[in-house]
């Protein structure tokens, strides 16, 4: 099935002419591209502080082709100023790259005060929805193994990965699920040690030598 052709505005005069709408609030879908974004930068006049870590986030999702079409919106006032989306405007034209996206215009600008409001989704509430058993400890285990795979042997570094590049790593690797088991039943014995920690610790062992690996958490299990 042919993909429907999005309007790509080049600038922001195009856009506004897009968005305009007397009635109201106007909503599109678009492919945003990294000068049209550059541009509506220059109306991000008041905003939250800049997030550099979600900046990131969002740029790792633009490059591996991951990008959402989720119905989340940048989303601009009756002047075309910037109320919300100001950290995928820089993740657009950090990673140089186009992504389609709902943009809504029109919108007073008192509204920015009620956006974001909400608390954000995690990986752990994105695999609840999937119904994967042991969420929580499944999530936790791989924002430690990709961490790990990152070269953050310390996990000392204030990044983590995105829900897409969570999901990719336990497709990519499903024996998470049992190191996730592993380490709550070792846990429920031997509760010195976070889940995180002995999921973490049993997929990388498990990886060398399965035998030992089964050995060392079955007496770890011991006490």
């Amino acid at each position: 099935m042919k993909a429907p052709a999005y309007p790509a505005p080049k600038t922001l005069r195009e856009l506004d002419r897009l968005l305009a709408n007397s009635t109201g609030p106007s909503a599109h879908i678009i492919v945003l591209h990294p000068p049209l974004a550059a541009r509506l930068l220059r109306r991000n006049t008041k905003n939250r502080n800049l997030r550099t870590a979600m900046v990131e986030d969002y740029v790792r999702d633009i490059q591996a082709g991951t990008w959402p079409l989720n119905g989340e919106a940048i989303k601009l006032d009756a002047q075309g100023n910037v109320l919300d989306g100001q950290h995928r405007l820089h993740a657009v034209v950090k990673a140089d790259e186009p992504v389609t996206t709902f943009i809504v215009g029109g919108l007073p600008p008192e509204a920015q005060t009620t956006m974001d409001s909400g608390m954000r989704r995690t990986t752990a509430d994105a695999l609840s929805l999937a119904d994967e058993t042991n969420d929580i400890t499944v999530a936790a285990i791989l924002r430690k193994v990709w961490s790990w795979q990152q070269g953050d042997r310390r996990f000392t570094r204030r990044i983590s990965p995105t829900t897409t590049e969570s999901r990719a790593l336990l497709e990519k690797h499903p024996e998470i699920r049992r190191s996730a088991e592993i380490a709550m039943r070792t846990r429920a014995a031997f509760p010195h040690i976070p889940q995180s920690a002995l999921g973490t610790a049993h997929f990388l062992f498990n990886a060398i030598d399965p035998d030992g690996c089964a050995w060392f958490f079955q007496r770890l299990g011991d006490g």
